[in-house]
């Protein structure tokens, strides 16, 4: 016969995972409804996040940097320097401090890398299954940022 203690964690756990399921759910239909960058990086960041360590998580944009040096630990190396070089190039177009010549480019590599960005969030689940595997180490998704300086 189950104590109560037991029957209690068994609904608590399907409770959490629910939530989590809901989280990832919400989450996902803000990644496809956004144009922007910045945000594409934040909630692609928040998905990784959540699938890696099994804990949901809000966060504002300036946690992009500490996410992203967690992630990078446990993404294959090529979503890893995905995840960097777009975090990088959104630092670089908000902050707007460079040459036009440059932010054009960091824009550039940011409009191309958002189909990978957002790949990289939907798959999460199989990216951490069996990172070996991973359809986000074909070269088709790789990203690979330009040579335009």
């Amino acid at each position: 016969m189950l104590r109560a203690e037991e029957c209690l964690c068994d609904v608590l756990t399907r409770t959490d995972r629910a939530r989590a399921a809901e989280h990832r759910a919400s989450l996902l239909e803000r990644l496809e409804a956004t144009a922007e960058p910045a945000e594409t990086l934040l909630i692609a960041c928040m998905l990784l996040f959540q699938e890696a360590t099994g804990a949901a998580v809000h966060a504002a944009g300036r946690a992009v940097p500490a996410l992203v040096e967690m992630l990078r630990g446990r993404l294959p190396d090529a979503s890893g320097r995905a995840l960097e070089q777009a975090m990088r190039d959104v630092i670089r177009v908000v902050g707007g401090k460079d040459t036009p010549k440059d932010l054009a480019a960091a824009r550039e590599r940011l409009d191309d890398a958002l189909p990978t960005l957002r790949a990289m969030a939907r798959e999460s689940r199989t990216l951490f299954s069996s990172a070996a595997s991973s359809p986000l180490l074909s070269s088709s998704l790789s990203f690979t940022p330009s040579s335009a300086s």
